[in-house]
């Protein structure tokens, strides 16, 4: 069986990207096969089909890891939203017909019809509440952002009567934080603020909007 494809046939513009016809994948026993109905063009991805030219040290290394004149896997694409089509045999995470969304990391294979990432990637059922669409473009930035915050220590554990000083003063900063699923994920975020004790700021272009709609404290 074949399915469309977008195959990076080398690093550099975006025209070493082909619309071609290849082999469909099938499952292996804990993978499952996802027909995509949407995915997003990352940060990453364009990183990596020009070549990581981020510097020497990064290039090499980059190179190293994932092709030195191409990609070892030509089909680029970190994150992708769709439907179970076949699952393999010790799969218990998903079933054929779940609509999923997540993020296969250097898996990549979104750019194409179909793909096969292992169940235990970060990916979830879709909530009914989502498109396709809007579903694609949340894992790579929200999961960044969430890794960033966690590795900073935010939000912190609920503070001790020791350390209220500390965590009363703490504050973070939103950028761009008009910007649509960012500010969705900014107004989350708020939740925790109060128990937290973190003091949201953000910079914006439209800053009476923003303090209307995201409740910043601060806006730059």
């Amino acid at each position: 069986m074949r399915m469309k494809a977008v195959l990076c046939t080398g690093y550099g513009p975006p025209e070493v990207l082909q619309m071609r016809e290849v082999a469909r994948p099938f499952p292996k026993k804990t993978e499952i096969c996802i027909r995509i109905i949407a995915t997003a063009v990352t940060a990453s991805d364009c990183i990596v089909r020009a070549g990581f030219r981020l510097g020497f040290p990064y290039q090499v290394i980059g190179r190293l890891a994932i092709g030195v004149t191409a990609p070892r896997q030509p089909i680029l694409g970190m994150v992708v939203a769709g439907e179970v089509a076949t699952i393999g045999a010790d799969v218990s995470r998903f079933k054929p017909g779940d609509r999923v969304f997540g993020m296969g990391g250097f898996h990549f294979g979104g750019y194409a019809e179909y793909v096969c990432w292992p169940q235990d990637a970060v990916l979830a059922v879709l909530p009914g509440n989502l498109t396709y669409e809007e579903a694609a473009a949340i894992p790579y930035g929200g999961l960044l952002a969430g890794r960033i915050l966690s590795n900073a220590g935010w939000p912190p554990r609920w503070p001790t009567s020791f350390d209220l000083w500390r965590f009363w003063s703490d504050w973070y900063l939103c950028r761009a934080a008009s910007q649509r699923y960012r500010g969705r994920r900014y107004r989350r975020m708020q939740r925790y603020e109060h128990r937290a004790g973190a003091v949201p700021r953000s910079n914006c272009g439209y800053r009476l909007h923003q303090r209307e709609l995201h409740g910043s404290e601060r806006t730059l």
